[in-house]
C-alpha cells in the first residue's frame, strides 16, 4: 500500500497544477533490520512496550504502530489524491483479522 500511495502521489505531481501539493510527500524508506535491533528501534520510537513490526514513522513525527494503522493512512491519503482504495471494506478487514489472529500466529510460531 505505501508503494502504491508513493506512486500514485508521484504520478499526480508530475501535472504543474498539483506539483507544489505533493512534492514528494509520500516517500518512504524502508529499514530491514535484524529482529532484535527492530525491536529496540520500535521501542525507542513508540516510547512503549511494543516491539511488534510494522511501524511506520511519519513527517510530522506521529508514529503508526501497526498495519492496520498504516492502512487506514494510506487509504485516508488515496482519498486526498482522488484514488480509489479498498481498505477499509468488511471483506478485507475480515482477512485482515485472520492473518492476524490465526495465520500469523502460526507463521510467527514456525519462523521464530
Amino acid at each position: 500500500m505505501l508503494d502504491l500511495l508513493q506512486h500514485v502521489s508521484a504520478h499526480k505531481s508530475t501535472s504543474k497544477q498539483s506539483e507544489s501539493l505533493h512534492n514528494d510527500s509520500h516517500q518512504y524508506i524502508e529499514c530491514p533490520r535484524s529482529i532484535l535491533t527492530h525491536m529496540v528501534t520500535s521501542l525507542w520510537h513508540t516510547s512503549e512496550f511494543l516491539s511488534s513490526t510494522p511501524v511506520c514513522i511519519r513527517r510530522d513525527k506521529n508514529v503508526l504502530k501497526d498495519s492496520s494503522d498504516i492502512m487506514h493512512y494510506v487509504s485516508g491519503e488515496l482519498c486526498k489524491l482522488n484514488n480509489q482504495t479498498h481498505y477499509p471494506i468488511p471483506e478485507v478487514e475480515e482477512l485482515e483479522s485472520y492473518f492476524n489472529q490465526i495465520l500469523g500466529v502460526h507463521v510467527r510460531r514456525y519462523g521464530y
